[in-house]
């Protein structure tokens, strides 16, 4: 009997210290939980006022669900997110949770904008202010997830998930701060110009320039505003409103309008693009809203223009700029085209010195000529200089025996009174080379030193004064002299 009682006592024993093991086996592994910065500075450096930090936990357990909400304290009522976030929060207000960062020692909160119900990673954002700086770069506190309870007295949660502790993630120098900053690209759009044709189609080809390369993607809405001339589904194929995107590192795009050609004698006709919603929003900003695209109608009469032309100086003698003054179209036999010529003046090269001085005169284009050249003789010199400019100007056109005649500033042009083509004369001559290296004469007295000695001192002597630093190389011939 004695041995079955010590039998059990040691039954009953091991039951006992078995209980605790077991319970321990049992006992969930902690979330191995961690957070990180997911977003990128706009300009690849530094977050301005408007930009959003994103930042992420992961690690968290999948089966996270209405039923296990991730954090609360318990004790605050959901009014008081509703105070912090104004707005309807949702069934299990998951948007009561925030995560906290530091910027430059402050303490900032990252609202969630993801449901964290059944996701392992869950992202918040926060919006740069204006006052935000930190040059050592965006850092998140250890266990920086706050929350408020979406239940209240009785059924209020407590503490569902206890898991939720991770390190702190030292301050990013690629997430640095500067909300004072100004606006890091902004949107232009140019306003092009284009022959009509007399049929067929061609096309207006639109830019849109992003001042500043970003290191995320931009994009820019657009649309027919409607406001030019031109008769949509006439004149041009209606222009659909879309979007322009841009992808990292990218600084232009184009947009294609469709013009009709025809032969009808018409004013030249606008077409206008207007651009909208530039995202990111709030640090890209629009230059330039509309771009106002020119068809230029080739059916009326003859139309007269003259070029920008350019000619190397030369050191000596004289060197032709010559200017082409061109009409479309040629005139008919029995008609002719005249146009006067003269120095506008104005221009940076002198008249007499730089170049011959023009009298002016006209040009008649008889029948079939479409060009006529105007030549300006330049003299060559030898002197460093600016490129500098000419100025030639037309005007007064005349058709014999009738008709009319437009002159343009440019093929594309408007239509002017007068025109001017601005002929550059580009130096051609290099800068002095510089002056040989200074000789000077250098002496050094003779110096007898006692076996034994430590050293002895030379004193050396420049001839001249040097207009420059002056270096000298110093050496010996004998192994136990040292300079």
């Amino acid at each position: 009997m004695r041995g079955q009682g010590s039998f059990a006592r040691a039954a009953r024993l091991c039951a006992v210290l078995a209980a605790p093991l077991l319970a321990l086996a049992a006992a969930p592994a902690a979330a191995q939980l961690t957070v990180s910065i997911t977003s990128t500075p706009f300009n690849g450096q530094y977050y301005i006022s408007g930009e959003k930090i994103t930042t992420r936990i992961s690690g968290l357990p999948s089966n996270l669900s209405p039923d296990r909400a991730l954090w609360s304290d318990g004790s605050t009522p959901v009014s008081d997110c509703d105070t912090r976030r104004p707005g309807t929060i949702n069934l299990f207000s998951w948007r009561c949770n925030w995560m906290r960062i530091d910027i430059g020692g402050v303490i900032r909160e990252a609202q969630i904008v993801t449901s964290p119900f059944r996701r392992t990673s869950i992202d918040y954002e926060y919006t740069v202010q204006a006052s935000d700086t930190d040059t050592d770069g965006v850092s998140i506190p250890a266990n920086a997830i706050v929350g408020r309870a979406w239940r209240t007295g009785a059924n209020a949660i407590s503490s569902p998930f206890q898991n939720r502790d991770h390190a702190a993630l030292a301050a990013q120098s690629g997430h640095r701060v500067d909300g004072s900053a100004p606006g890091v690209s902004s949107f232009t759009i140019d306003s092009p110009r284009v022959l009509e044709g007399d049929s067929g189609s061609t096309t207006m080809t639109f830019t849109v320039t992003l001042s500043a390369a970003l290191a995320v993607q931009a994009t820019v809405n657009y649309n027919d505003w409607m406001g030019g001339t031109a008769t949509s589904g006439t004149d041009y194929t209606a222009v659909t409103a879309g979007t322009v995107t841009f992808a990292a590192g990218e600084t232009s795009k184009t947009i294609s309008v469709t013009v009709s050609g025809d032969a009808t004698a018409e004013s030249d006709e606008t077409v206008n693009l207007q651009l909208s919603s530039p995202m990111p929003s709030g640090v890209i900003t629009i230059a330039t809203l509309e771009g106002s695209g020119r068809i230029i109608d080739d059916d009326t009469g003859l139309t007269l223009w003259i070029d920008s032309p350019s000619v190397a100086e030369g050191d000596s003698g004289t060197a032709n700029l010559n200017y082409t003054v061109t009409l479309s179209p040629a005139v008919p036999s029995g008609h002719s085209v005249t146009v006067d010529w003269s120095d506008a003046g104005g221009g940076t090269a002198s008249s007499g010195t730089d170049y011959t001085a023009l009298a002016g005169g006209t040009l008649t284009f008889a029948a079939t000529e479409t060009s006529k050249t105007i030549t300006v003789p330049v003299q060559g010199d030898s002197t460093l200089e600016s490129d500098e400019t000419v100025r030639v100007q037309i005007g007064n056109a005349a058709r014999t025996p009738s008709g009319t005649v437009r002159i343009r500033n440019g093929a594309v042009g408007n239509v002017v009174t007068s025109a001017i083509g601005v002929g550059t004369i580009t130096n051609d001559d290099a800068p002095p080379p510089p002056p040989p290296p200074e000789k000077l004469v250098l002496s050094a007295e003779e110096l007898e030193v006692a076996a034994g000695a430590d050293g002895a001192t030379y004193t050396l002597r420049l001839g001249a004064a040097p207009t420059g630093p002056a270096t000298v190389a110093i050496s010996s011939d004998n192994d136990d002299v040292t300079a």
